[in-house]
């Protein structure tokens, strides 16, 4: 099944995976790297190949599926991990040229109705708490329940974004 995005918005429809995708993909997720060393002030992340960790991807045993956008050029690409009768999009990347115009959330639908597909009772994703821009994106998708927090222990002598901070619970957390 493909999914076509409005016209307006985008001519990108979102198909299956094909192995001739995979230097595009490649390219997409060292992009994707690279961004997150900035949002994130980690510059050793994916270390001196940002796009190598694509090829560890491909191989996970609980990939599931993977679908790309595709306007006569690969430009996003999303994935679906399974563990057990739920699902995790895991990445949804999108080249920084194209964003805003629809495509992540042409590729979020598209792994919505594999979900549902396959039987799955619950998808989730997990985007940066910082990541406000995503956190925007994702609550308009509808995803508005929030499952998990994860917190860590800052083991740098200088925690980052100490002045961010967020109270959950009756709990202050930076973040």
């Amino acid at each position: 099944m493909t999914h076509t995005l409005a016209p307006s918005r985008s001519t990108a429809t979102v198909r299956p995976y094909r192995p001739a995708d995979h230097g595009a993909c490649r390219q997409l997720w060292a992009e994707f790297v690279v961004q997150q060393r900035a949002f994130l002030n980690e510059p050793g992340l994916g270390g001196s190949d940002p796009g190598a960790g694509f090829e560890e991807y491909l191989t996970r045993l609980d990939l599931s599926g993977m679908w790309v956008a595709d306007d006569g050029h690969v430009v996003g690409f999303v994935g679906l991990v399974l563990d057990g009768r739920a699902g995790a999009v895991d990445p949804v990347v999108v080249t920084a040229a194209r964003r805003g115009a629809g495509i992540g959330r042409s590729l979020l639908q598209h792994v919505t109705e594999q979900a549902r597909e396959r039987g799955l009772k619950q998808l989730t994703i997990s985007p940066a708490l910082r990541n406000v821009e995503a956190l925007h994106c994702l609550h308009a998708a509808g995803y508005d329940v929030l499952t998990n927090v994860t917190l860590a222990l800052s083991l740098n002598d200088r925690p980052q974004n100490a002045h961010e901070r967020l109270e959950l619970h009756g709990q202050n957390f930076r973040y």
